[in-house]
């Protein structure tokens, strides 16, 4: 490469590397003279946000300002820069490079699914060759159809592959070709999400203010057409709503809305992400088809009238 020997590229990894003295190491021991260009990536940097006190990214950013560094920190988390540490954030460029995720089509989620049960065990490797069959099984492929209306997640995904080959485990079913292996698959899928009727049962027992929450996530998903959000965003949403339409359920105190969306991310009916930061920061997404919430609000009692005409002028 014609800049070889003019720049030296540093790689850590937040993923990798688990505190930040390990990876200032990397950097310490860089063989870079002083008027060598340093080209310094740090991948997974969020994960250097949640330990200690920043020191290396502090570092690290520091050294760009007064010195022949330039620093790359690459992220999948768009609320990473929230975190920062003032001091932090002051040395941070306004300069961003951001990737769009695309919708997620039912093509790319059963991909997907086939690489979740891809295996390297020597015990289970001749299921490599039946996973297409399976999923063309018209029960899973409804099953999975089901899951991708419902989430379009990933995670969600990947947790109902891991308890459909534990439970495939439990019962010592070694093979995808079994006739049980579909039935155990929609097991496995109810297992991590509820059905229709539990999912009623649980809408129907939410508190007033717990349902106003999710109503304002419905919004969202509907409106602005949002896959994820965070607990800001929705309890923004959720004062905008109750200071126009019910003023005796608005609450100072952040605190008391963050336990209630908890609560609902324990409830299944938001998912529930791994804490990063900041709660308000938290992102999570619906996990409950929005029809059935609005066909469950209308039989909410008692339901106040002007929470009534708010319903109804969001499915106009």
């Amino acid at each position: 490469m014609d800049y070889a020997d003019d720049m030296e590229v540093l790689f850590i990894d937040g993923l990798i590397l688990k505190n930040d003295t390990d990876a200032l190491k990397v950097f310490d021991s860089s063989e870079s003279e002083s008027e060598q260009l340093q080209f310094v990536i740090v991948f997974n940097f969020d994960q250097f946000i949640t330990r200690g006190r920043q020191t290396l990214l502090y570092t690290l950013l520091n050294a760009s300002r007064s010195g022949s560094v330039f620093v790359l920190c690459v992220s999948s988390r768009q609320d990473c820069t929230e975190l920062l540490e003032k001091r932090v954030r002051s040395r941070l460029s306004n300069a961003f490079i951001s990737f769009a995720l695309s919708s997620v089509s039912f093509d790319d989620f059963t991909k997907a699914f086939a690489i979740f049960l891809h295996t390297n065990l020597k015990k289970y490797e001749q299921n490599n060759g039946l996973i297409q069959a399976f999923i063309a099984d018209e029960c899973v492929e409804h099953k999975l159809r089901e899951i991708y209306d419902e989430t379009r997640s990933y995670c969600i995904l990947k947790q109902i592959t891991a308890t459909f080959l534990c439970f495939m485990d439990a019962e010592h079913i070694k093979s995808l070709s079994s006739p049980h292996a579909s039935r155990i698959f929609v097991e496995a899928k109810n297992a991590v999400i509820a059905n229709e009727d539990t999912m009623k049962s649980i809408i129907l027992s939410l508190t007033l203010r717990q349902l106003c929450l999710l109503l304002c996530c419905v919004r969202l998903v509907r409106y602005q057409r949002r896959q994820d959000f965070t607990f800001r965003e929705i309890i923004l949403d959720y004062r905008k709503l109750v200071n126009k339409y019910l003023p005796t359920l608005n609450v100072k105190d952040d605190l008391i809305l963050l336990k209630e969306l908890d609560t609902l991310c324990s409830l299944t009916v938001l998912e529930e992400r791994e804490q990063c930061g900041q709660l308000l920061f938290r992102r999570t997404s619906v996990q409950v088809d929005i029809d059935l919430v609005l066909s469950c609000v209308k039989e909410f009692t008692p339901l106040p009238t002007a929470l009534i005409h708010w319903i109804d002028n969001l499915e106009k």
